[in-house]
């Protein structure tokens, strides 16, 4: 009979009774948890009740298994700033077990040292450990922040309102109850004169689209914490808002509350905080606190997705919809032909949250011709080995790009040279095919950086401008005050990808006679030359 209770194996072989230096007075036994508000008297956190801890019932005095598991090597009393002596610990090799550092609640890396304050009840990074116990800092000028470890009551950083948990520490002021954590506390304004003695007020404010005040700083070396607008590092300067208590890039700051996304034609877009942590529509990735949205039509895109730059939207002859080409690596979804998943290199339709594997699409060309290889390449769906007796469990690689290939997707192939590529691998090929075949506007979307500028996101006051540039001047003013302005029209789409076929019709006729001229002048050229 099964109990269906798992263990790690390090857990499976500790001890029942142990002598810890942390406790040399008495032996710790081995216990169930039976309360949660026991804490560790080295890292503070709580117990869980499912889990086991060492215990001393004389003077209740408790570790987890993690930290039982620590080898002190010695005592340093003279570590920078630090109150009281710490313990200097080597991680125990070849366990399942990982340390977090109480100041900043990140883990410890293999390399990193362990301190533990038997006083304050912590592990510590060197670093947060020779973080001072008392500073001044241009966000708060008007009185000194100490550094306290974190009660309930103390809340959230009123820098980043990232949350304070009990057990990790910050820098708090009595007076005003103002918190920062040790990460916005590294934090410096970028202009010469926002010294100490200058108010929260008196910080130099940047131009934005922001409702609020920003502040501009200097980017720090591995800051932890991510842009609230897009969930990405940052990489240049960082720009505060004490207002709403965010950190944000300038691209993210500079966002125009409204705009028209090809992606989503109906209505415009509108700029919003993400509070219900939904997912994008167009990627299906978790997306950042900053998003845009039809509510009307309940879909968000991430900033990523909304700035991203179109080339090809495909009016297709296999879904009702139109259907966007996408080469970035997405959230986990499913094919709707062959139901395996997909995440890269897929045929998408946002509205119906449709998705199809580039390998999959019914219509791909039979034959092509790619600057990848010499000889035209054709559409195999059947499986090509690199030796016809070669086990099915090998491993693949596409010629074209040198990457691994499964075996049961369609290639294209070259029989005489053994060639064979992935279908998105001579995809540029491809699209313009579907745009032939199946009428359209083509699209491809690029893995575009927010801090890049694009072509395709634009405030939706300046749509009207947009769709009505190649029109009569003479009716544009009618046009304008005739049509709903906040109903965009999407037929001027069709109407270009119309006007783009003709065009292109009228040179292929026109190509088409000039090269029927010339077939004749050789013909009679080749009969004159006969007869002489």
């Amino acid at each position: 009979m099964f109990c269906h209770y798992y263990v790690h194996r390090t857990c499976a072989l500790s001890e029942e009774q142990i002598s810890h230096p942390f406790h040399p007075h008495h032996k710790l036994n081995l216990l169930k948890a039976k309360h949660q508000y026991f804490r560790c008297n080295a890292c503070r956190y709580t117990f869980s009740k499912y889990g086991y801890h060492y215990y001393c019932e004389d003077c209740h005095f408790a570790l987890h298994l993690a930290y039982a598991a620590l080898i002190p090597i010695k005592v340093n009393e003279n570590l920078i700033n630090h109150k009281h002596p710490l313990v200097l610990c080597d991680k125990p090799n070849g366990n399942d077990y990982h340390y977090i550092c109480n100041f900043c609640a990140e883990d410890f890396k293999d390399y990193d040292r362990v301190y533990v304050c038997q006083v304050c009840h912590c592990l510590l990074h060197e670093s947060c450990a020779a973080l001072p116990r008392e500073i001044r800092h241009p966000f708060h000028p008007e009185h000194p922040l100490t550094l306290l470890p974190v009660a309930i009551d103390r809340g959230e950083c009123d820098v980043c309102d990232k949350p304070c948990y009990a057990g990790t520490f910050l820098y708090h002021c009595s007076l005003c109850r103002f918190n920062m954590d040790v990460h916005c506390i590294t934090l410096k304004p970028t202009a010469e004169n926002s010294d100490i003695g200058t108010s929260q007020e008196q910080l130099p404010i940047i131009a934005h689209p922001h409702p609020h005040p920003l502040i501009q700083c200097h980017t720090i070396k591995n800051f932890r914490r991510l842009c609230f607008g897009c969930n990405l590092p940052f990489e240049d300067f960082i720009y505060a808002c004490f207002k709403c208590r965010i950190l944000l890039h300038k691209s993210c700051a500079d966002l125009p509350p409204e705009i028209v996304h090809p992606f989503h034609l109906q209505h415009p877009l509108i700029l919003g905080k993400n509070d219900g942590g939904y997912r994008c529509n167009g990627c299906h990735k978790a997306s950042g606190k900053l998003v845009y949205s039809c509510k009307q039509c309940r879909i968000i895109f991430d900033l990523k997705c909304a700035r991203a730059k179109p080339h090809f939207i495909m009016i297709s002859q296999v879904h009702k919809h139109s259907l966007v080409f996408i080469d970035f690596e997405t959230g986990t979804m499913r094919c709707s032909k062959c139901r395996d998943i997909c995440n890269k290199f897929l045929f998408r339709c946002v509205e119906c949250d449709d998705s199809i594997h580039d390998h999959c699409y019914p219509l791909l060309p039979q034959t092509l011709e790619h600057e990848c290889h010499c000889d035209p390449l054709i559409l195999h769906r059947s499986e090509i080995k690199d030796i016809p007796d070669e086990d099915e469990n090998a491993e693949f690689y596409c010629h074209a790009c040198e990457e691994l290939r499964t075996l049961s997707h369609p290639t294209y192939y070259c029989a005489g040279c053994h060639f064979v590529a992935h279908v998105h691998c001579v995809i540029s090929e491809i699209l313009p095919y579907l745009d032939k075949e199946l009428i359209a506007l083509a699209a491809k979307v690029e893995n575009t950086k927010l801090e890049e500028a694009t072509d395709v996101m634009f405030p939706y006051e300046d749509y009207q401008d947009y769709v009505t540039a190649d029109e009569d001047p003479v009716h544009e003013e009618a046009t304008i005050a005739t049509e709903d302005v906040g109903e965009p029209k999407a037929d001027h789409v069709l109407c270009e990808v119309n006007e783009k076929i003709a065009s292109l019709e009228t040179e292929v006729d026109k190509i088409t006679k000039e090269l029927a001229r010339l077939k004749e002048r050789r013909a009679q050229h080749t009969a004159s030359g006969v007869t002489h």
